[in-house]
């Protein structure tokens, strides 16, 4: 699952930076856009469904809501117009990102996570 994972969010990513080379009117939005395209890449290390198969749900619920606690208050401080569109893009990311970087770290309690070369053969 982990290596369909990292397969699936390279494909999205590279489309995505094919389609940003393209000029169009998305080309406007691409600071937007780049910095949202992390979370495809945070979403690859999530380990969500690891989670789900253990049934750790309070730790997925304290990690939720320490990052969504910290981002609020992030929101607060340093959002102030609409002119800090960027910032508000960098902490949601941010939310997102810390959420599913602690799963990756704290996975090593249930499984060893690597890169399956065979998948396409299983």
């Amino acid at each position: 699952m982990f290596t369909l994972n990292l397969f699936s969010a390279s494909i999205a990513f590279v489309t995505l930076i094919i389609i940003l080379l393209i000029p169009t009117n998305l080309n406007m939005y691409s600071h937007i856009i780049i910095i949202f395209s992390f979370q495809i890449l945070f979403d690859a290390i999530a380990v969500e469904w690891l989670y789900t198969l253990e049934e750790d749900f309070i730790y997925i619920t304290i990690r939720s809501f320490i990052f969504q606690v910290i981002s609020m208050i992030l929101m607060f401080v340093l959002v102030k117009s609409k002119e800090d569109y960027l910032l508000y893009v960098m902490i949601t990311t941010f939310s997102l990102g810390g959420s599913y970087i602690f799963n990756f770290i704290h996975s090593k309690k249930y499984v060893k996570l690597r890169i399956n070369t065979n998948f396409f053969n299983t």
